[in-house]
């Protein structure tokens, strides 16, 4: 068995760090664990074939058993080898009510000759997450020491789409042939969770309550109307787009299409915009205002933090992965066919529930008849990756519950690379592509004005005039 040299400073930090992390107490709070890749997308590959998976994993794991033993609430985006989307890995912190937010990966590069370990944060972080960052590197130096490759800064989906101050570290490298010989052992795997758990009691430890806003959080606010000149036009005419200094996400048009409703980016804030002119106004800057927003029946906008929309009638939401409809008072499992749900939708009638899914494979989009129990795919253009980038789906439901709207999105594991919309029969027939562009588009939303908005790559928020 290959041993770890650790050299002498490293030993003493080491040591510091084992003193300080038999003190360590999270209980109170939660914190949601993110390992890198998963299913269909193996990450990086080592020169003997070891998956960066498989590393994440058991390196997350490991974390798992520290932090729970700290006494932390702790949740993780996958504890089994299967694909998860990043914007859902990241919604999934966010529905917890995660304090803070671990993304655990190793490093590959073309050259073998690279080493060592780096941890990266937002641009421009605050000073709490820029703790968490500089402490994740100082204990998995002191752990493994390797090369130090700094702190380093990046606009990681998971990184601004959290609600907390969020991490995302590179340990070492797995295409380098001894740093792959090193994640091959269990016990290095554990020093890696054994660093992350002690950088994150000591980033509690040092800031304690109030400390769990994302940095991308933030009320300042800059609109502009004005046609978006970036997107193709395509089949769609743009209307204008919703901008603000630190971005906007996951539009939700009102039921009668003249409002539009959004989250501030880190889903910290809930705002209202006319459709008319699209200037945004702040209606709550509570966190986690903008998780699960969306509209009542009567037409008010809803800020809600609970894994499920309580609205009257009818409920889709999701219980241990599963789809379950709640009807009249009365709940109902719909799914358990293996696959992990997320994303419900009910259609305007209350008939069918649009719904993502996801296994080893990769994600798909799914429409479940609630009257004859048949799933119809939707992922007709394929699931897993294509051309060495993972796919994704999201969806929206046309105002009279007969046609989905989607984005099959393209990532390279850290960040969406390009995607585009269409629209297809809630059955799988008549598909139909509506940009060409390849620009990102994320969470579309339909309006019965035959308007539908979405999400751009640098979270603004368009609106188009479909055909």
């Amino acid at each position: 068995m290959k041993r770890l040299i650790i050299p002498l400073l490293a030993t003493v930090l080491l040591l510091n760090a084992t003193a300080f992390g038999q003190g360590c107490d999270l209980t109170g709070w939660r914190i949601f664990i993110d390992p890198g890749h998963g299913g269909s997308d193996p990450g990086a590959i080592g020169p003997t074939g070891l998956q960066e998976k498989e590393v994440t994993l058991d390196a997350g794991l490991q974390l798992l058993h520290w932090l729970e033993g700290f006494g932390a609430e702790v949740s993780m985006s996958r504890t089994s080898d299967v694909f998860i989307p990043l914007t859902t890995r990241a919604d999934m912190a966010n529905s917890f009510g995660a304090h803070r937010f671990i993304s655990v990966h190793v490093n590959g590069f073309t050259d073998p000759s690279a080493n060592g370990t780096e941890v990266f944060v937002v641009p421009n972080p605050r000073h709490v997450t820029q703790h968490l960052g500089q402490g994740t590197l100082k204990y998995l130096l002191a752990h493994l020491g390797l090369r130090n490759r700094g702190l380093k800064f990046a606009n990681f989906t998971v990184l601004v789409r959290t609600q907390m101050p969020a991490a995302l570290s590179e340990s070492a490298f797995i295409t380098n042939p001894f740093e792959e010989s090193l994640l091959r052992e269990s016990h290095v795997r554990g020093r890696i969770a054994e660093a992350h758990a002690y950088a994150i009691c000591r980033n509690v430890s040092d800031f304690g309550e109030g400390s769990n806003q994302s940095d991308s959080s933030g009320i300042e606010l800059e609109s502009d109307s004005q046609q978006a000149q970036d997107f193709h036009r395509g089949s769609l005419r743009i209307i204008g787009e919703i901008r603000g200094r630190k971005g906007f996400l996951s539009p939700r048009f009102s039921p009668d299409g003249n409002h539009i409703v959004f989250s501030g980016a880190g889903n910290k804030s809930l705002y209202l915009a006319a459709v008319a002119n699209l200037q945004p106004q702040l209606l709550d800057a509570e966190s986690a205002a903008g998780i699960n927003l969306g509209w009542s029946p009567d037409g008010r906008p809803l800020a809600l933090t609970p894994r499920r929309l309580d609205l009257p009638s009818a409920v889709a939401y999701i219980r241990d992965e599963q789809l379950w409809v709640e009807i009249d008072g009365e709940n109902q499992q719909i799914t358990d066919d293996g696959l992990l749900y997320s994303d419900p939708k009910l259609s305007p009638m209350m008939d069918k529930v649009l719904v993502t899914g996801r296994n080893f494979d990769g994600s798909g989009l799914f429409v479940i008849d609630l009257k004859t129990k048949r799933k119809f795919n939707l992922s007709l253009l394929g699931v897993g990756q294509l051309s060495g980038y993972n796919l994704s789906y999201a969806g929206a439901w046309s105002p009279d519950g007969q046609r989905v709207l989607f984005s099959l999105t393209q990532d390279d594991g850290y960040t969406h690379v390009a995607s585009d919309l269409y629209v297809i029969n809630y059955n799988g027939a008549n598909l139909i592509q509506m940009t060409n562009d390849g620009l990102v588009k994320l969470n579309p939303d339909w309006s019965v004005r035959n308007q539908i908005a979405f999400e751009s790559g640098d979270r603004k928020i368009i609106i188009a005039e479909m055909p």
